[in-house]
């Protein structure tokens, strides 16, 4: 049998596999990883992207050319944001092997215990904080060893940066002085603090969840990965799955399937899921889709992680941004040839502080990113290097109350769905963006930091609430971490129960990030691969 790695959209061995997992992405790998660890199960992976083969998905700082890059990146675009003055927002969503996990910065955070606890006692029996370490402690490999908080020898590699410019170390200073605590791993006891990120980075090379979960598994002959392959609807008798319907360089193609699980992500899956008549029902109606079942949480509780920034000029030297372009470059792309190390292995961000807005709060509910360098991003979201020698930082409300949703555009497969979350939507979650803003500017104010950089936007002028928000409203943007729009639970509006079966559906899972209930505190992609690893556990466990 061929090499699983090596099959394009032309090859399937089969017409009928015990497992068909859509969506080769951070959940998926690790869903067809552990799935095809049974010798007696077939596993087939469709992913509608190409093969992860482009040099800039290994590299570390190649994020700002698969950013927008036309054939690994889906390059989606919500609706307008009535909150955010009318402005559409760029969703990057990888499309390759890997999925976003090939393209995104690499920061790995899994949330806080409690954030899970409250999946827990908000229906989702098994999903707790006590349920899930265990899962993320047996698919990582961290750098620094096996302890009560990490693992030693799991898939996904977890390691520290490799580059550290000095200003991170300036920055953290700065966070003392100002009153802010710091820590030394946010993936341990308490997440409460500032400190150097953890990456899925590998020895210099980004880890991503195809490269940790497929790549090793190469040789199994139960296990079929195919890309550039589209799938058009499920297949359904009656109430039960039976295979999906795909199509392959321009021709359609019925694969069968004992169980189809949805790994296409909190974009895609209910996309797909409306697309077979599972949803609401007035909306597939609406397009003239056949109603197999109305599911009215289809597509809803859609929410994301809105980020404001704060742009601070320095000295060139205490700024990246000169290395960053042209010639100036050249030095470092030898060096990270040669060792592996410097500016290529950075990440999307150097330091995170996560804190409380009121000191009365019990855990941290704002994330604070920074990095060395300024990157323009322009309306279309092409982003480039600054001229003007500087720092980003950026504020980042951990859990928004706010909630959009997925609609169909039309009953065709190929139109990308309208995606419309509804960004800042609640005063709550405008209150804590403003508040993170002064968050960023007290240790701005605080030594050293005060000494050697100057802010330059907001601007020393916008002061007020009115002021903040009216710029909170003109430049917050996404952290691109959409969830929720096929949620678990037990409550009317639960797409999944807790086995992340589809209710009312025989043959049917979802497992990505569309089944988070809720948001949790942090980067997303370490939660989307504990997904995939968990979904493989139930699915086993079941038969």
């Amino acid at each position: 049998m061929d090499d699983p790695q090596e099959r394009g959209s032309s090859t399937l061995v089969q017409q009928h596999y015990d497992y068909v997992i859509v969506g080769a992405g951070s959940a998926g790998c690790a869903l067809a990883n552990r799935l095809s660890a049974d010798p007696r199960k077939s596993v087939l992976l469709v992913e509608a992207g190409p093969r992860d083969l482009n040099p800039f998905i290994k590299i570390p700082a190649g994020i700002s050319k698969t950013f927008m890059h036309p054939t690994l990146n889906w390059g989606y675009m919500t609706e307008p944001q009535e909150q955010l003055g009318g402005r559409s927002i760029y969703w990057p969503r990888g499309r390759t092997l890997g999925g976003s996990s090939a393209i995104n910065g690499m920061i790995y955070i899994r949330g806080q215990a409690e954030d899970y606890d409250a999946w827990e006692r908000g229906g989702c029996a098994g999903w707790g904080w006590r349920d899930i370490l265990p899962v993320y402690r047996a698919i990582e490999s961290h750098e620094d060893g096996e302890n009560e908080w990490h693992g030693g020898d799991g898939e996904l590699r977890v390691s520290h940066a490799r580059f550290r410019h000095p200003t991170g170390d300036i920055f953290l200073q700065a966070c003392k002085a100002a009153g802010y605590p710091l820590t030394r791993d946010f993936n341990g006891a308490d997440q409460h603090g500032a400190d150097y990120y953890q990456f899925t980075i590998r020895n210099g090379v980004r880890a991503s969840s195809a490269s940790a979960f497929l790549a090793p598994i190469r040789g199994r002959k139960n296990l079929t990965v195919t890309t550039g392959v589209h799938v058009q609807r499920l297949l359904l008798e009656g109430a039960k799955v039976t295979g999906v319907a795909v199509q392959m360089r321009g021709r359609s193609r019925v694969i069968g399937a004992g169980e189809v699980i949805l790994c296409a992500g909190a974009l895609n899956s209910p996309q797909l899921l409306m697309l077979s008549g599972i949803g609401p029902a007035a909306h597939l109606r609406e397009h003239g889709i056949d109603v197999v079942l109305d599911l009215p949480g289809v597509g809803e509780n859609l929410h994301d992680h809105v980020l404001v920034q704060h742009l601070a000029e320095t000295d060139t030297r205490l700024s990246i941004n000169r290395q960053m372009k042209g010639a100036r470059l050249l030095p470092e792309i030898v060096r990270y040839v040669l060792t592996r190390n410097g500016l290529l292995t950075i990440g999307a961000s150097q330091i995170a502080a996560f804190l409380k807005s009121k000191d009365e709060l019990d855990r941290p509910d704002v994330q604070i990113m920074f990095k060395p360098y300024v990157i323009e991003m322009g309306a279309n979201g092409r982003i480039a290097p600054s001229t003007r020698p500087g720092w980003t930082t950026a504020a980042s409300p951990l859990r928004p109350t706010s909630r959009g949703w997925i609609k169909l555009r039309n009953a065709d497969w190929r139109t990308p769905p309208l995606m419309h979350p509804r960004l800042l939507d609640t005063e709550e979650d405008r209150a804590l963006t403003v508040e993170g803003v002064r968050m960023m500017r007290r240790i701005f104010a605080a030594s050293p930091l005060h000494e050697i950089a100057h802010e330059y936007l907001p601007g020393s002028s916008i002061e007020s609430e009115s002021e903040l928000l009216a710029y909170v409203r003109a430049n917050a943007n996404s952290v691109y971490h959409p969830v929720g729009t096929c949620k678990m639970g037990t409550s009317s509006d639960a797409v999944v129960d807790p086995s992340l079966r589809v209710r009312g559906i025989e043959g049917l899972r979802v497992a990505d990030a569309s089944i988070m209930p809720s948001i949790i505190s942090g980067n997303t992609n370490a939660a989307s691969i504990m997904i995939g690893a968990k979904a493989a556990d139930i699915i086993r466990s079941a038969r």
